[in-house]
């Protein structure tokens, strides 16, 4: 029974201390406060930072006060929060409200739409902090892709027809690259591409046969750029007879082969030459003639 009474005993104790720690934290975390940037703002080169820390009766002394910023949905290479400035040496007593000041140089991020910052404040072996989301990085423009492939009047030759479009972008400056066909498609107006490293890729299957147009896309979420417009030609190797042309008529490859409008044009050549020195024509007349005097007058 004693036993019972200890675990018991000890259990609630464990249940209670965690629920006070639980309460400590809540309320600590209510007193901090970003202040600048707020939520959805755009952040632009070099950008004020203010986080107010007010620990009034809270918790212990603080030593670090740090930012962190990182992009939430992974899709730049900023997505782990990073250090952008620390400030340590700090005594920051129970009853210590705390301004924490600085301005920050984006360009050392990639432009995005949905950036975090985090303002904590450490003590070695406990931290409280805030965060605000939503942030936009937004250093510049984009650069227009570059180094097009299919390059311009190019005629790709592929039995498949699976055609590999590619384009070379600034990668501190673009999240996301579009594939656009502003005239015939091969089946959509837009594709979208994948963005590694600054190199943006993309494989059409199976393109019909013709020439398109085609232009890149470069976008950091709020601001695009398009490369100059392209034109290539799919042709199958299996089917070189007809191509088709935006704006042109069918251009046909014949192969040598007698046809009846070349039969004709050699009975015309031969009947236009010479024959024992007199032209062919004479001698078909002559004939002719004999014919009809033979059966008009001889065999009467």
């Amino acid at each position: 029974m004693k036993t019972y009474i200890k675990v018991l005993l000890s259990t609630l104790f464990l249940f209670v201390s965690i629920l006070a720690m639980s309460s400590v934290y809540a309320m600590s975390d209510a007193n901090l406060t970003i202040v600048t940037p707020v939520t959805t703002s755009t952040l632009t080169i070099n950008i004020p930072i203010n986080c107010s820390f007010n620990l009034g009766g809270t918790l212990e002394n603080y030593t670090t006060a740090r930012l962190y910023m990182r992009s939430r949905s992974g899709t730049t290479g900023n997505s782990t929060w990073t250090p952008i400035k620390t400030e340590g040496g700090l005594a920051l007593a129970n009853t210590t409200s705390y301004d924490f000041v600085s301005v920050f140089n984006t360009t050392s991020l990639e432009d995005y739409i949905d950036y975090q910052l985090n303002c904590s404040v450490h003590n070695g072996t406990r931290y409280l902090s805030k965060v605000t989301s939503n942030l936009i990085v937004g250093n510049t423009v984009p650069t227009a892709p570059t180094s097009l492939d299919p390059v311009s009047n190019e005629v790709n030759k592929s039995s498949t027809r699976n055609i590999d479009f590619s384009a070379t972008v600034v990668n501190r400056e673009t999240t996301n690259c579009t594939l656009f066909f502003p005239n015939l498609n091969p089946g959509l107006s837009s594709y979208k591409m994948t963005n590694t490293a600054g190199s943006c890729t993309y494989q059409v299957s199976a393109m019909p046969e013709q020439s398109y147009d085609y232009y890149i896309q470069a976008s950091d979420g709020t601001d695009t750029t398009n490369s100059a417009t392209t034109r290539f030609t799919v042709r199958s190797d299996s089917n070189p007879a007809v191509v088709m042309s935006l704006g042109e008529e069918p251009s046909f490859v014949l192969e040598d082969k007698p046809t009846a409008m070349s039969i004709v044009d050699r009975v015309v050549s031969g009947i236009k030459g010479e024959k024992g020195g007199a032209p062919v024509w004479f001698w078909i007349a002559l004939i002719v003639a004999t014919i009809i005097v033979y059966f008009k007058f001889i065999k009467k």
